[in-house]
Formats: structure tokens, sequence, C-alpha cells
């Protein structure tokens, strides 16, 4: 996992404990918001491979002339 898949990680940890300890004043609202997120962090962590795959094959590429 590339650094910023990681820090997009620690943030979203960082995220839940704080909703976590504040309460949940809205629970159909919240789950709403999880489901997003999860979601997006998934996608985020298939883009990420994507473009470190991409800037490896560049640099390869580069290395070849």
């Amino acid at each position: 996992m590339g650094y910023h898949a990681e820090s997009a990680a620690r943030f979203l940890v960082e995220l839940v404990n704080t909703l976590y300890r504040q309460g949940l004043q809205y629970p159909a609202e919240a789950y709403h918001v999880y489901s997003y997120v999860t979601c997006a962090a998934g996608e985020m962590r298939n883009v990420l491979d994507l473009i470190e795959g991409c800037v490896r094959e560049m640099n390869a590429r580069a290395s070849e002339l």
C-alpha cells in the first residue's frame, strides 16, 4: 500500500473513532456516510494501484531510453 493509501486509511480510522466518541444522533444518516466512505475507500485503493502501476511503467520506459 502506498503512502497516500496509508494516510487515507489512518484518516478513515480517525474519523470513525471521532464519530464513535461523539455519539451518533442520526444512525441512519451515519450508516449512509459509513457506506459511502467504505465504498470510496475501496475505489481509492483501486485508483491508487492503477496510478502506481502507470508510474512504474513510465519509469521503466524512461530508463530504456
